[in-house]
């Protein structure tokens, strides 16, 4: 069945103000592709080119925009599929195989690749590091160098223990988080294999993770095993990327008391939400609904109907998330195009001066925690002045906001800050 016409136009308007954030915009429908069964994962490129891994049958359907199809013959049965945002290459892997199958999206050749993992169920690619993570049932993960058809280099194959039901990449492709099934999320340096723990401050048995595209943000999605846990009620929770504490947390009504397994997306002013069982929006059951994100990640009161009916199998979303794909559980695939821009950037200061000791304090819109920030002085009322790089920067934390302190000189200053290609203001300070 297909998406509901009604619903999908109602979001094709201009940007609208959600709680003073534009919202992102559906712009079209795609028909509907015929699948011969459930999908149990799909990925999709920048151009709407999609992979579709088909369990049973031992296919792969690789969709091209306009809607056609071809079913290429894999030998095995697919646990996942990944492509390029190019659309160029795709791959796939099967759960009894260590093989990397390299899938020619324009031709559907096929190139095999021994990269040694064990049991095979997860796939992500980093476009910006050129790297392609495999990750195996038994928490094994590999990081390989995408170099050619059919040689791939094993950068890295380490173990984060016990099992896991997700993986997610950051938005720049450094960071890479699994999620266990009690609630931690593992992340690791896609660089350095440096892994690191993040606890949830809920006892959540997860499903889902997504980082938010500035890194400040994760979204995970479960049941709260601290209500029940013979039938744990579903929630999406926004949590700290650093210490996992809680900032939001939006429980699901759903319309059967089975507890079934949900599948995110998170863009620049969406977070997508697909669940395999039906979930109640008001009076309306829905298996594909989206939060509008404001520009530090935080969900609006939503969620927002993006088909009524069928429920969802798979999720994805383009990395220029102007694209979107699920497969359904009529065993069909249904697309969509989007409008997702980036929220504006900005960057505030504000300053003291206090015997040489310059303090500011500033936040920032847009900015991925961790960028570092530049500070430039000039002291006023001297003659010949110039603004003067300081050495010492600050660096944006996970709320946007960050701190500076250096020794100048002079009762007064003028200030700005700048952190990539964006400025701040220029501000003078006065001493005390």
């Amino acid at each position: 069945m297909r998406p509901t016409r009604a619903l999908v136009l109602a979001l094709v308007v201009a940007l609208s103000a959600v709680g003073g954030v534009a919202r992102a915009q559906i712009t079209a429908e795609l028909a509907p592709i015929t699948l011969p069964e459930i999908p149990n994962d799909v990925a999709i490129a920048n151009d709407g080119t999609s992979l579709v891994s088909l369990f049973d049958v031992q296919q792969v359907g690789v969709v091209k925009p306009d809607g056609s199809m071809t079913l290429v013959d894999i030998g095995c049965s697919p646990s996942a599929v990944a492509i390029t945002p190019d659309a160029s290459t795709g791959w796939t892997v099967c759960q009894d195989l260590p093989l990397l199958m390299n899938i020619d999206v324009a031709t559907g050749e096929i190139a095999l690749a021994d990269v040694g993992a064990v049991n095979p169920v997860k796939l992500a690619y980093s476009a910006s590091t050129q790297r392609l993570i495999i990750a195996g049932a038994a928490g094994q993960i590999v990081i390989t160098s995408v170099t050619s058809l059919d040689d791939y280099q094993v950068i890295h194959d380490f173990s984060v223990g016990g099992t896991y039901s997700a993986l997610a990449l950051s938005s720049d492709g450094r960071v890479g988080y699994l999620v266990t099934d009690r609630g931690a999320i593992n992340s690791f340096s896609v660089r350095t294999a440096a892994l690191k723990t993040i606890n949830l401050d809920m006892d959540i048995y997860s499903t889902a993770v997504a980082p938010s595209p500035s890194g400040r943000v994760l979204y995970v999605a479960g049941g709260d095993m601290s209500v029940s846990e013979s039938s744990p009620p579903s929630v999406v929770l926004a949590v700290d990327a650093t210490t996992g504490a809680t900032i939001q947390e939006k429980k699901l009504s759903l319309a059967v008391s089975a507890f079934g397994a949900i599948s995110l997306a998170a863009c620049h002013r969406a977070l997508y939400v697909g669940s395999g069982n039906p979930v109640l929006v008001g009076q309306e059951q829905t298996g594909l609904f989206e939060y509008t994100l404001d520009a530090l990640g935080a969900m609006g009161a939503g969620p927002s109907v993006l088909t009524s009916n069928p429920m969802v199998s798979a999720l994805s979303v383009s990395s220029d998330c102007t694209r979107g794909a699920v497969g359904s559980t009529n065993s069909e695939l249904l697309r969509w195009t989007a409008q997702d821009p980036p929220h504006p950037v900005s960057i505030t200061i504000t300053g003291s001066l206090a015997k040489g000791q310059l303090t500011l304090t500033g936040s920032s819109s847009g900015l991925v925690k961790g960028t570092k920030v530049s500070v430039y002085v000039k002291v006023s009322g001297k003659k010949g002045a110039t603004f003067v790089k300081q050495r010492k920067q600050a660096v944006i934390g996970t709320d946007g906001q960050f701190t500076w302190k250096g020794a100048v000189t002079g009762a007064r200053v003028s200030v700005y800050v700048q952190a990539q290609d964006v400025k701040s203001t220029t501000i003078t300070v006065r001493g005390r």
